[in-house]
């Protein structure tokens, strides 16, 4: 008879940075979410305080950079969901908050 051991180390799926500083100076200028390339499908979508959507996109090709309607938006949090739609894994939508700071 023969045995095996395998550990398995499951991480988050994708890492989402909460606040980001669009001032142009070419540093944390747009939201950020690590490793989001691995879900090509993936749909986000950010919300201000009042619940209106200010930013959707299918994929995520081009990173929120903080602007509705091409307007810079205010300092404060912001609300978004993330679904990733992978084939691979079913993986409930992440929410959550993310700041601006200017």
């Amino acid at each position: 008879m023969l045995t095996d051991l395998v550990s398995i180390t499951v991480s988050d799926p994708v890492i989402i940075f909460n606040t980001f500083t669009p001032n142009g100076d070419g540093i944390n200028d747009s939201f950020r979410i690590k490793y989001i390339e691995r879900f090509p499908n993936c749909q986000i979508e950010v919300f201000d305080r009042w619940g209106q959507s200010i930013f959707k996109s299918v994929g995520y090709a081009q990173p929120w950079d903080g602007t509705y309607k091409g307007r810079e938006i205010p300092t404060g949090p912001y609300y978004y969901v993330i679904e990733l739609n992978s084939l691979e894994v079913t993986i409930p939508p992440i929410t959550g908050v993310v700041s601006i700071v200017h």
